[in-house]
């Protein structure tokens, strides 16, 4: 998973947390338990899909590393390729303007540097 913390090394993590993103509902799995997290589902799918990890994100109580699983391509994608600059530039795009939904992604990356 991609968020500000991109290039440092996992601290003493101890707990793998996998996040699945479907519909209004996150999934998220440790081990042999699971818990479910329904979040509001309104907007865009991609939109949905960033409310969804932030939700699950939210939800986490203790640092630890993260697998996210989610069908929205567009969101992978902004994580993998748009992000990194986003957070660079101060949430703005290419014409100097801010992203759209900028307080989900600074939400996403703030909950990001909490865990790995």
């Amino acid at each position: 998973m991609l968020c500000n913390n991109f290039i440092k090394s996992i601290r003493n993590k101890i707990i793998n947390v996998s996040l699945n993103v479907v519909s209004s509902v996150v999934t998220l799995s440790a081990a042999s338990k699971s818990k479910e997290v329904v979040f509001d589902n309104s907007g865009s799918s991609a939109q949905v899909a960033l409310k969804g990890l932030v939700a699950g994100l939210s939800a986490l109580n203790k640092q630890c590393v993260v697998r996210i699983s989610l069908d929205s391509k567009q969101v992978v994608r902004t994580i993998k390729e748009w992000l990194p600059n986003w957070i660079n530039n101060g949430f703005l795009n290419s014409k100097g303007e801010e992203v759209k939904d900028a307080n989900l992604w600074k939400e996403f990356v703030e909950l990001c540097n909490n865990h790995v």
